[in-house]
């Protein structure tokens, strides 16, 4: 984990290749960007959201329907898109401006006029009003932790009783004998010094630094959560690029629902 000011790197990032930075497979660079791939890429943020909402109506709600939502991390726009397609109101916030001018852009494209795109601080000082959906995905894994909990606890403020969270943190790295076999037959090869050398060659030539990953503990995370009101949960698992996550789907109950247990 690197100490350096991570608002700066998403800005740097949103500049330089802002549709790779939230989805990174090299056909949403920004010299492979067409109309088709675009598409695919909004697609795959509809696929996101359906799941999603699959999951928050099987384990928490058979009747949800959001109709004010929240995207934190919200980038270009991947999921706030298909997002102000359901809800009546949305409100997506990014720590990087350029990422935000992206995705006023896509929602202006897209004939989208229920959606505000607001500058996030630690306080989420712009955001106003409660939500019954409040959504996060590969995002806290690019916040510190001790700085993520804090907007954790911000985000649980402005859930309204009775909405949905559906919040993904990443919590470990892969640490397994197989993965370690890797790092040792790349060793034995020699490949070590010129990976680290087209590393940083990547680096140079992106003009940052490559994304922060922070391991979140999920025991301070349910915590806050049961504290806002949770009784339930429902939890999928996610590996990306052998940094272990969960996608925490809850509800905050409306009034102090008794434990079961």
């Amino acid at each position: 984990m690197r100490g350096n000011d991570t608002d700066d790197d998403w800005r740097r990032l949103g500049e330089l290749d802002p549709y790779w930075a939230v989805d990174t497979h090299d056909r949403f660079r920004r010299e492979n960007l067409d109309d088709a791939r675009r598409a695919e890429f909004f697609d795959r943020g509809r696929h996101h959201l359906d799941a999603v909402l699959d999951l928050a109506r099987k384990h928490l709600d058979p009747s949800f329907r959001p109709t004010r939502a929240l995207d934190f991390g919200c980038g270009v726009g991947r999921v706030i898109v298909p997002l102000a397609r359901l809800a009546d109101h949305v409100t997506g916030v990014d720590v990087s401006e350029p990422m935000l001018r992206e995705a006023a852009a896509n929602c202006e494209r897209e004939g989208l006029s229920n959606v505000d795109l607001v500058r996030g601080d630690d306080t989420l000082a712009a955001v106003r009003g409660s939500f019954d959906l409040v959504h996060s995905f590969i995002v806290f894994q690019h916040i510190p932790p001790a700085r993520g909990e804090a907007l954790l606890a911000r985000l649980l403020e402005v859930l309204a009783p009775g909405g949905v969270g559906a919040l993904h943190f990443t919590y470990a790295k892969d640490t397994s004998p197989a993965r370690h076999r890797g790092r040792r037959i790349i060793g034995a090869l020699g490949l070590g010094g010129p990976l680290r050398a087209l590393r940083e060659a990547f680096v140079r030539r992106e003009g940052a630094r490559l994304m922060q990953m922070n391991e979140h503990d999920l025991g301070t995370i349910v915590a806050s959560l049961q504290r806002a009101g949770a009784r339930s949960l429902h939890v999928e698992l996610s590996d990306h690029a052998h940094f272990f996550g969960a996608m925490i789907l809850f509800r905050r109950e409306p009034a102090r629902a008794p434990y079961l247990f």
